[in-house]
């Protein structure tokens, strides 16, 4: 059984969210009532129109997460992953990548505690998600972190996430030497995600020099 659970009376968002679910390996057990909430179950996803209908009195030892049709699964995604991780407060929101003319690899970090990785084909894909990364965590210390492993392609990524695609001014660009990060394997890492997922939680955790405005211009 997992520790991680659902309950809503919005079957369409349930179909939405289980399929997601499913396609990025999340665990989770459905339940059919608040009331079959144990202490087996520690994360608890439903919706406030749910709460709201049913007033159900929730145990202390579960953590909740709302969430509600307008959002987008992988901002839900996101969401998930830091509840199941138990982060409640954090400082500094972090997304690592690892570029690539074919393929790249994100990471996210809350501080220093990686929560979740995946691939991209397409940079106009990347720059949506990061978008969408930064709207999830507002609020938040953004930055991010850029593998120099080429210098053509990382110049290409730095114009593109700074001049065109991410407006915002209270990012800080890293750039991070990515030596070795094809074949890492730390903390974070796992033998179930890509090569540029593991490269990208290298990136990741480590340093970088900060690139300013009159740089990256």
């Amino acid at each position: 059984m997992s520790e991680f659970c659902i309950y809503t009376n919005n079957a369409r968002l349930f179909y939405k969210i289980t399929k997601k679910f499913k396609e990025e390996s999340i665990k989770f057990s459905a339940i059919d009532s608040f009331e079959h909430l144990n202490p087996k179950y520690r994360v608890l996803l439903t919706t406030k129109e749910d709460l709201e209908k049913y007033n159900p009195t929730i145990p202390s030892f579960i953590t909740l997460l709302k969430v509600n049709s307008d959002q987008s699964l992988d901002e839900i995604v996101l969401l998930t992953k830091q509840k199941l991780k138990f982060i409640n407060k954090f400082n500094d929101l972090i997304i690592a990548i690892d570029p690539g003319s074919m393929t790249s690899g994100v990471a996210v970090f809350l501080d220093d505690i990686f929560i979740y990785s995946r691939d991209f084909y397409n940079i106009s894909h990347l720059l949506n998600y990061i978008q969408i990364v930064f709207s999830t965590f507002q609020d938040h210390q953004k930055t991010i972190k850029l593998g120099n492993g080429n210098s053509e392609i990382t110049g290409y990524f730095l114009d593109k996430l700074y001049t065109i695609q991410i407006p915002e001014n209270n990012i800080q660009y890293l750039l991070v030497d990515e030596y070795g990060s094809s074949h890492y394997k730390g903390n974070g890492s796992s033998s179930l995600l890509s090569k540029h997922e593991n490269a990208a939680i290298l990136i990741g955790r480590r340093k970088g020099v900060l690139l300013t405005s009159s740089l990256l211009k």
